[in-house]
């Protein structure tokens, strides 16, 4: 049994309020999910991944998007979270079986619409840039919003 820190204590029940009440969130993976040890009151970043299909490559967003994107604001609100971050999982849709020109070409599309999604309402601070670098910036495993 992980010994939660009393002032930790606070942030993770209204962190299972929120899950609970929450409609756009799955409830019971949710509230398995949380970690005790995170440092909520310490600020940290919030993050989500979206992938490009399993069986076959998607054909855009899908709608969850929106839920995933509105949470993520309610919580960084609620809590004061850091920056966000959206990882596209180009490496782990690549590992599919699709073609890496293909992965590509969907994660560049999957990226403008979420631009467009996010300007749309107004979640720039997910939208981070460094001077003189692309806001999307590539690793080995994901693209990702970075500040």
């Amino acid at each position: 049994m992980v010994m939660i820190p009393e002032a930790r204590k606070e942030h993770l029940e209204r962190l299972r309020k929120i899950i609970k009440r929450e409609k756009l969130i799955e409830t019971n993976p949710s509230e398995a999910g949380i970690n005790p040890l995170t440092q909520l009151d310490k600020h940290p970043p919030i993050f989500f991944g979206i992938g490009g299909g399993s069986q076959e490559l998607s054909q855009g967003l899908s709608t969850d998007i929106l839920a995933m994107l509105l949470v993520a604001q309610k919580l960084k609100k609620d809590f004061c979270l850091g920056p966000g971050y959206i990882f596209l999982a180009d490496e782990t849709t690549a590992t599919n079986g699709f073609s890496r020109r293909s992965v590509e070409r969907l994660m560049t599309g999957e990226k403008k619409l979420l631009e467009i999604i996010l300007n749309g309402l107004e979640m720039n601070d997910f939208l981070r840039k460094r001077p003189r670098r692309n806001t999307w910036i590539r690793s080995k495993k994901t693209l990702r919003i970075n500040d």
